[in-house]
């Protein structure tokens, strides 16, 4: 699912590790970078907090309600607020991050491939895989040709996402470093599945330690 572990947790240690782990410290996740995204978590929470008022008294599944508006946080951080795939792309997240973290035999012995064939584990991944990959295709190609339109028209500077940050290291204007398509899939993937894994983790902390306040 990481395009040949070409993402900062699994790729080797090297020139390239080096040059997106300060490509992710200095721009993805600096003190000014997750400021600006203040006003998206603003309005998701807002939304969240009119839509319960709506529910007039009715029983809701309010963990699924944050979950879903954690999410929706994180796509729009990493892709802006004009992708059509966004809730395609946050359904699969929330499917493969259910298979991923549950039980597989093959994890105990991982030498033996064939394992994942039998618990249907290693299917299931490359489905995953076929459409991750799809919707983000179409979220890359989305944003080069809406930079080019904004370049065009002479639109002046814009609000930068994820994806226009690392799409900014494949035209190849910096001779030091550069990140092919399927870097920058990598990359996108990793950086969502965490951020969402890390907010339901705590999420859960909080639900588990409820009771006992």
């Amino acid at each position: 699912m990481y395009y040949n572990s070409t993402n900062i947790a699994f790729a080797p240690y090297g020139n390239y590790w080096r040059q997106l782990r300060k490509i992710c410290t200095s721009e993805l996740l600096s003190l000014q970078r997750v400021n600006s995204y203040q006003p998206i978590r603003e309005e998701v929470l807002s939304n969240l907090v009119k839509w319960i008022s709506s529910q007039n008294g009715s029983p809701i599944n309010l963990t699924e309600a944050v979950l879903s508006s954690i999410y929706t946080i994180v796509s729009k951080a990493a892709f802006g607020n004009k992708c059509k795939d966004q809730e395609k792309f946050i359904s699969v997240v929330k499917q493969a991050i259910k298979v991923l973290a549950g039980f597989d035999l093959g994890d105990l012995f991982p030498s033996a491939k064939w394992l994942q064939n039998v618990t249907g584990m290693r299917p299931k991944l490359e489905k995953f895989h076929r459409l991750t990959d799809e919707i983000l295709e179409n979220i890359i190609n989305e944003h080069k040709e809406e930079k080019y339109t904004k370049e065009k028209d002479d639109q002046g500077e814009v609000e930068k996402d994820l994806v226009d940050i690392l799409l900014n290291y494949e035209d190849g204007s910096d001779l030091d470093f550069s990140l092919t398509k399927n870097n920058i899939k990598a990359v996108i993937l990793h950086w969502t599945l965490c951020a969402s894994c890390l907010f339901s983790i705590a999420l859960n902390i909080l639900g588990l330690a409820w009771p006992y306040r």
